[in-house]
């Protein structure tokens, strides 16, 4: 299997947001992160659904992802 490095860190902002511990310096580095590529939204909402699909536990935070969707990822 391939690695995949933005998989991976949208994977680890997944957990870090459940840990409960997410305050405003975090949120304004996921939202950085997922700016800085039209990929990380992606990969950013399929870490998070298997997160969910998994152990159905919503985040510990709210976290904005608005303007990151993935239907406008894909021109929706």
């Amino acid at each position: 299997m391939r690695e995949d490095p933005i998989w991976e860190e949208a994977w680890n902002w997944v957990i870090r947001q459940h840990e409960g511990d997410f305050d405003t310096a975090a949120q304004a580095e996921f939202a950085a992160w997922m700016q800085a590529g039209a990929d990380r939204p992606v990969a950013y909402e399929d870490a998070a659904r298997i997160w969910l699909l998994t152990g159905l536990v919503p985040p510990a935070n709210d976290v904005e992802t608005e303007g990151c969707s993935r239907q406008e990822q894909d021109g929706a």
